[in-house]
């Protein structure tokens, strides 16, 4: 009932101003049953929307969804591979894999499964189909789960939901930043054929679109925002806050010359037990040979490692915080 004609009036005024389609959001108490949601708190919070003291309807059943939430730490996940994408990625995953003790969540490597829920928290039907995927795996029950994506890392909310899994460890791999800008500048900048310094040409990874490419990754000098994708430090330095002893962090030189002896440690870390004796190690989506002129140019690649100088101490600082070894190609920048 309406205190006055004018409140009425009031109403009818500000309704009048609402667009015809509008959407909000709501998150209720666990105790809030779905018909409590429907019939009591939504018409309250539309209401305060609008500011009016009136009760209004129910909604119909097609102009709302529940989703029921529950938190991160249900998902079943005993470690991720977070990063850093062109440090070894591949390499480590394939080879956790061949461990009896191991399984990932995807045979093809990346998996954004984290990155396809945009909420700080999840929907528990998700979680539900995400823990409920392990059983098709017909492997025996108590292996640990893992989860790779290569960039992981980079993204501050993610970081906060892998911090607050408190059983989840989480496994980095660095490299020389360096070496990472170039690789990243062969597969998105480099000109095929002879083609001309900052032509556009078609992009072979998305069919239909075009790309900016360059004859050779010094272009960075003059366009200093191509290094961008080398920075991945701070980012790092963040996760370590965040989680502490449960992140473990190395260089990919410990893959290339001590590759059982870091497998095992990363084996122990998530809690598996060492390899087999007969196990192999071997290097996968390793590009050999040449990729640019980067490495023929002695001057360029000086410039390059000063304009990148703070990454490189900085990664030397995570990797002393992690008490992972400062190998000499990164203390040198060789």
């Amino acid at each position: 009932a309406w205190q006055s004609e004018e409140d009425s009036e009031e109403f009818l005024v500000r309704l009048s101003l609402l667009p015809h389609t509008a959407l909000s959001a709501l998150c209720a108490p666990a105790s809030c049953s779905q018909r409590d949601v429907r019939w009591y708190v939504i018409p309250r919070h539309v209401a305060s929307l609008i500011r009016v003291d009136v009760v209004l309807p129910c909604p119909r059943p097609e102009q709302v969804e529940l989703s029921e939430l529950t938190l991160w730490e249900n998902v079943s996940l005993d470690f991720v591979v977070a990063g850093v994408w062109h440090c070894g990625t591949t390499s480590l995953y394939r080879n956790l894999m061949q461990h009896t003790d191991i399984q990932f969540s995807s045979n093809h490597k990346e998996d954004v499964w984290f990155k396809r829920k945009q909420h700080m928290l999840p929907f528990k039907s998700q979680v539900d189909e995400f823990n409920t995927a392990w059983n098709s795996w017909g492997r025996h029950k108590h292996f640990l789960r893992g989860l790779e994506d290569s960039n992981l890392f980079m993204h501050k909310r993610i970081r906060l939901i892998l911090a607050s899994m408190p059983l989840l460890r989480v496994v980095v791999i660095v490299c020389d930043p360096l070496g990472r800008y170039e690789k990243q500048f062969w597969r998105d900048h480099l000109c095929s054929g002879h083609g001309m310094p900052a032509a556009t040409q078609p992009d072979p990874r998305q069919p239909g679109e075009k790309r900016t490419c360059w004859n050779s990754p010094g272009v960075a000098l003059e366009k200093p925002q191509l290094l961008q994708t080398a920075l991945v430090a701070e980012h790092l330095q963040d996760l370590q806050r965040l989680l502490g002893r449960r992140l473990m962090i190395f260089h990919q030189d410990s893959l290339r010359f001590a590759a059982r002896e870091t497998y095992n440690a990363v084996a122990a870390f998530i809690g598996a037990r060492p390899f087999s004796r007969t196990a192999d190690f071997p290097r996968h989506n390793s590009i050999r040979g040449h990729r640019t002129d980067l490495c023929h140019n002695a001057s360029v690649v000086a410039a390059l490692q000063e304009r990148l100088e703070g990454e490189y101490a900085l990664l030397e600082e995570v990797l002393v915080a992690a008490g992972a070894l400062v190998p000499e190609s990164l203390s040198m920048r060789r």
